[in-house]
């Protein structure tokens, strides 16, 4: 609270309006004001008690309002294109998931996956006869393979 003090007598001991708020004029002549309303006590005719108290002037409170409004706008703005940049990036998911679908449907993903799983059920000579079946290696050869060689080589033939 910041002090002002006033010589016109009719004052004294009364309320005056200062910017919207009733104030009390002391017997003497002094009011307390917040240091947002120190402009307006100025300007009906009040004096500064004390000559270096700070308080913001018209100027300065004119300058924060449009410092402000302009921050806001600029809060918005900045809002407005993050919901923009969601909305795009939404976008292009979607067009990813959709060719993504497109790719593993035209290359068969899913199906070799199956079938691979379907073989990996299977017992190990079950998977040597389906490889000699096909020809393209010798019984020794298929003899030495592995389990996960088997499967590999079946999936060679089926999907190459």
């Amino acid at each position: 609270m910041i002090k002002l003090i006033t010589d016109k007598k009719h004052r004294f001991g009364k309320y005056i309006l200062i910017k919207n708020k009733n104030m009390f004029v002391s017997p003497n002549g002094e009011i307390e004001v917040e240091e947002n309303l120190v402009t307006y006590a100025l300007e009906a005719g009040f004096e500064l008690v004390d000559k270096d108290a700070k308080f913001i002037s018209r100027e300065e409170e004119v300058k924060i309002k449009e410092v402000n409004d302009i921050l806001s706008s600029a809060k918005q703005n900045a809002e407005e294109i993050i919901k923009e940049a969601h909305r795009e990036a939404d976008k292009i998911i979607m067009e990813a998931k959709k060719a993504a679908n497109i790719i593993i449907e035209d290359s068969g993903i899913e199906e070799k996956q199956e079938f691979e799983s379907k073989l990996k059920d299977r017992k190990v000579e079950e998977l040597r006869e389906v490889l000699a079946s096909s020809d393209n290696y010798d019984k020794e050869t298929i003899s030495k393979m592995k389990k996960q060689e088997l499967i590999d080589a079946i999936m060679k033939i089926r999907y190459e």
